[in-house]
């Protein structure tokens, strides 16, 4: 194959698009062109045929997200906008085994003073839950690993009250890998 002034065209933008982004989308791609996403993927199917561009694929792939988005929108809109990510993922990675973590729920003393409820984080975990198929999309909630008698999170665990401390990042390793997918 032969490059034409096209497909110069296209391999600049790719160059251009990953000084901005971590990742690059053929929605990027065609967003900087201002081409369609079908033609975006017909010329990176032929870069790629050729060796000129290389797409990297996971095998697993998990999120964790949500409690910085805890005082706005409903459980639903904010499952909503999670369900984008996702599809969003899955178009990227079609072959990887996605793990939705659920959201951690916050100390008692956290809870009770600020928006960060840990009943809003249970509404947003329940909707969570349902975006998975078990199939290729796998719901783990963390929550028993941290959450002390009451259901909050065990204050020692955290320096703010919200987020987990680094030390016990062993915990949570631990735990992720107690759920092993093969496919």
């Amino acid at each position: 194959m032969q490059l034409t002034a096209a497909h110069l065209r296209y391999l600049l933008a790719i160059y251009e698009v990953s000084r901005t982004h971590l990742d690059i989308s053929s929605r990027s791609i065609a967003e900087k062109l201002g081409v369609t996403k079908p033609s975006v993927v017909r010329i990176l199917n032929l870069l790629m045929e050729q060796g000129m561009i290389v797409k990297e694929y996971y095998g697993k792939i998990y999120l964790m997200l949500g409690i910085n988005e805890l005082g706005t929108g409903t459980a639903e809109s904010w499952a909503a906008q999670y369900k984008v990510l996702l599809d969003e993922v899955r178009e990227l990675q079609p072959d990887a085994i996605i793990f939705l973590q659920a959201i951690f729920h916050t100390t008692q003393e956290k809870s009770d003073a600020t928006f960060f409820k840990n009943s809003t984080i249970d509404a947003r975990n329940a909707e969570l839950q349902k975006l998975a198929d078990n199939e290729t999309v796998f719901y783990i909630d963390c929550n028993p690993v941290f959450d002390d008698s009451t259901g909050a999170l065990t204050p020692e665990y955290s320096g703010d009250g919200v987020h987990v401390k680094a030390a016990y990042y062993p915990m949570w390793r631990d735990y992720l890998f107690q759920f092993g997918v093969v496919r």
